[in-house]
């Protein structure tokens, strides 16, 4: 039994047959498994298709409130720091619908960028608007001329103010949605401690605020007006900006600046909103400038009459600039070496410097890569397929996730059970066949070499046409990670014998193991008319050692987690994705299930994935939910999910060639959370 069950024991889950004829399940019949299963990050543009969604949702809110509240904001956390918002934001809908109050909470727990308050803030207000639980208002727009053109912010703000004139406008004044009051609070709270000296913000926080023609222009008026009403007779605010007080912080010296010479006309002016909102963007997407050939302080490189200042001002501006930025910046200095490295310019030769010395301080510690939001098996692969025998960037990285996982994994050990211990029961066996090629190999290799280095296991097997063993001595495992990849890594080998894998492990004796497949097809268990070597492996008969494991097979092809034998083999716990959150959920599981001597089943996997400090909720539901959404709701939530889409990439670049240069360079509304749209 796993340490909790979610299934009642009388529900079964629904089988059928899948493509290779081996029985697998359409639905676990538990609404909480089904939620966590389902990771598709493209919105359903069927309304039946995107109605079975909604009522999926809306069923695991209803079975178990608490999972639910957890489940929300795993999935915004998930797959690359981007997370699969479409569901968290449609979680989030629906709960506001039944629980404001725990709305409010749960929006200010679980967002992960700025940009996810306007985005709800949007999503809500066309849906179902309604005030804060705690009024704030604003008065109402006023405008002087009566004309105004289609599609423009006056013509959205017309549209907004007639949407919700019936349940937020009184008396001339609007009472403020909580998503555009809290916006509104993060702002003032970070202006106030950056004035105090802090240098702890949110650089994102300003760059989705729009202009003209940005996609959240509406409400980014409803914000800059509630924050008037937040700074009109605050002392402490008034007091902060008239202070002398020396400030170390660049952006707080600036902000103090700009905020005292505005102090007689207006601190939030449209004029002065556009002047701050370029101030913040100047310290988000930090390495544009480089590229352009400029310091942060807008002095062309080669202006300075000492390289060695300009060398380390660059420096400090990579060591400064977000992850996937930092990423690109790094390829861009490869592609550099390799195509220019006897005839660079000026720019190129300052930038390979700065980089060099970004190297040098990881190497000595004194900085971290970031590798939050950071997909690196492909750069893994690549370093390996190199002729380089380090990348001190790369190390640093990989070395961050191992901490990172045995951080989370340590308390599951003790004297009785060790990490030793588990070490022993594990065994490790890879596909490596032409099919695995490009990411599933990459991924599963990453997933190996961790593995390896974090519970030093000292074999893995590979199987493509044949079954290989490689052994792994303590000075591999007590290296450095990169020289681990070098030994673990390899090429795709031909076809795929999965027979011949298991007879290596039997011809090794391996029983009473817990042996991990990591593979791309699905080791089809004992059921319909499918044939696999597998059926023989967990039962009496063939192999005299391998029916004594248990085995979890891990399906690295697809992204999305799923459990696609549901309860067919008690031996076996099938498992798809390939989501470092979702494996540090299985490997926990593994260790429990060897620690405990229970089976893995999806409840376990799906416990452990939700048992992280940063998914402990601030607060719990009182009551059950038990509200049910209507055809007319689905529908008109379907409308709205639809017609406030953002804008794709490619229609964002469009319209920003379309602006004036001043919107261009610090106006990127609609980009992706963790594109800093670095202009290589």
């Amino acid at each position: 039994m796993s340490m909790f069950n979610l299934v009642p024991n009388s529900r079964q889950p629904i089988v059928k047959l899948n493509r290779k004829g081996a029985n697998s399940f359409e639905s676990t019949t538990n609404p909480v498994l089904d939620l966590f299963t389902y990771t598709s990050k493209t919105f359903y543009k069927d309304q039946e298709e995107f109605n079975n969604v909604v009522d999926m949702i809306v069923k695991a809110k209803n079975f178990d409130n608490i999972m639910f509240l957890k489940l929300l904001t795993f999935h915004r956390l998930i797959d690359q720091g981007n997370g699969i918002k479409n569901i968290y934001y449609l979680c989030l809908l629906i709960l506001k619908e039944e629980d404001p109050l725990m709305y409010e909470t749960m929006l200010n727990f679980s967002y992960e960028y700025a940009k996810d308050i306007l985005t709800m803030g949007k999503l809500s207000s066309a849906f179902s608007p309604i005030p804060a639980t705690e009024i704030s208002t604003i008065k109402m727009p006023c405008y002087n001329q009566p004309n105004y053109s289609k599609g423009s912010k006056r013509a959205k703000m017309e549209a907004y103010l007639h949407h919700v004139k019936d349940k937020l406008i009184s008396n001339d004044e609007i009472s403020l949605s909580f998503e555009y009051k809290f916006y509104g609070n993060l702002i003032f709270s970070t202006f106030i401690e950056l004035l105090k000296g802090s240098s702890k913000y949110d650089p994102m926080l300003l760059k989705y605020l729009a202009y003209e023609t940005g996609h959240f222009n509406v409400e980014s008026e409803l914000i800059w007006e509630y924050l008037k009403t937040k700074v009109n007779g605050c002392e402490e605010f008034e007091s902060l900006v008239d202070s002398d007080t020396e400030l170390k912080n660049e952006l707080a010296l600036a902000l103090r600046n700009n905020l005292k010479s505005n102090k007689s006309t207006g601190y939030f002016t449209r004029k002065n909103t556009r002047k701050l909102k370029k101030l913040f963007n100047s310290f988000v997407n930090l390495s544009d400038c480089l590229y352009k050939g400029f310091h942060s302080d807008g002095t062309a490189f080669g202006s300075k009459e000492d390289r060695d200042k300009e060398v380390e001002m660059i420096y400090q501006v990579i060591k400064k600039t977000p992850t996937i930025s930092a990423s690109k910046l790094t390829n861009f200095i490869r592609k550099l070496r390799k195509d220019n490295s006897e005839n660079m310019s000026l720019r190129d030769s300052l930038l390979v410097e700065a980089y060099d010395k970004y190297i040098k301080a990881i190497q000595e510690n004194t900085v971290k890569a970031k590798v939050k939001g950071l997909d690196i098996s492909d750069r893994c692969m690549d370093f390996y397929l190199s002729s380089n025998t380090d990348d001190p960037e790369l190390e640093s990285q990989l070395s961050e996730m191992c901490d990172s996982i045995n951080q989370y994994l340590i308390p599951c050990f003790s004297e009785e059970f060790t990490f030793s211990d588990f070490a022993d029961k594990l065994v490790l066996l890879i596909d490596c066949s032409g099919s695995m090629g490009g990411k599933p190999l990459n991924t599963g290799l990453l997933y190996i070499t961790i593995l390896a280095k974090i519970f030093k296991v000292n074999q893995v097997y590979y199987f493509g046409d044949r079954c290989n063993l490689c052994s792994l001595s303590e000075t591999d495992l007590n290296g450095t990670l990169c020289n681990l990849i070098k030994k673990v890594y390899t090429r795709t080998i031909g076809g795929t014998n999965l027979q011949c894998a298991f007879d290596t492990l039997e011809a090794h004796s391996k029983s009473n193991k817990h042996v991990v497949i990591i593979t791309d097809g699905d080791c089809d268990p004992v059921g319909g008319s499918s044939s696999s070597p597998f059926h023989h492996v967990t039962t009496p008969g063939k192999y005299q050692h391998l029916h004594l494991n248990e085995y979890t097979v891990v399906n690295v092809s697809q992204t999305k987690m799923n459990f696609p034998y549901l309860g067919l083999d008690p031996k076996v716990c099938y498992v798809t994705g390939n989501n470092p959150k979702t494996l540090n959920g299985l490997i926990k599981s593994l260790i429990m299930s060897a620690s405990l001597k229970i089976p893995i089943t999806p409840e376990l996997v799906l416990q452990n994935s939700l048992d992280m400090d940063c998914l402990q909720l601030p607060c719990v539901p009182s009551n059950p939910y038990q509200i049910t959404l209507s055809n007319d709701q689905k529908e008109r939530l379907f409308q709205v999910i639809m017609s406030n889409l953002p804008p794709s990439k490619n229609q964002a670049n469009t319209s920003n060639m379309n602006m004036d240069v001043e919107s261009v360079d610090s106006d990127l509304d609609d980009v992706d959370d963790n594109d800093n749209v670095d202009n290589v």
